[in-house]
């Protein structure tokens, strides 16, 4: 029991971690910080910080600066315009191709892996930003 013990204040102090880094981060590091830091707490393979309110992808893990006119990101801006609009936008869920209709969801494979999660950011304007992890 010590060892499971040992692994959730582990986890714990790392999300006490990354809200301190959130916090101390200025405007234009956050969402970096957001997409990078949050893999010492959450595995994933890539998460993209989506901005609802200009449909527009703010950062993505393992990038300096997205190109918002590639392939990938004009794909994936569909797609996440398609999940903001879906049932319960507002809250934490998975989400698969099956989310989204399917001209989009026809390229899915060739991008993200089998599932994702939605995870809405409130904050003190709003609802207007996503956090998604794949």
């Amino acid at each position: 029991m010590s060892e499971r013990l040992n692994q959730q204040l582990l986890r714990l102090s790392l999300l006490l971690q990354l809200e301190r880094r959130a916090r101390q981060a200025s405007g234009k590091e956050l969402p970096y910080v957001m997409v990078n830091e949050t893999a010492e707490l959450v595995p994933f393979r890539q998460a993209i910080l989506w901005r609802k309110d200009i449909s527009r992808i703010e950062a993505v893990s393992g990038v300096a600066k997205p190109e918002l006119n590639s392939p990938y990101a004009l794909w994936l801006k569909s797609a996440l315009q398609q999940l903001e609009t879906s049932e319960n936008p507002q809250q934490i869920k998975a989400f698969t191709a099956k989310d989204i209709t399917t001209e989009v969801a026809k390229d899915w494979s060739e991008w993200l892996p089998e599932h994702g999660l939605w995870i809405p950011l409130p904050g003190s304007f709003g609802n207007k930003y996503v956090l998604t992890l794949f």
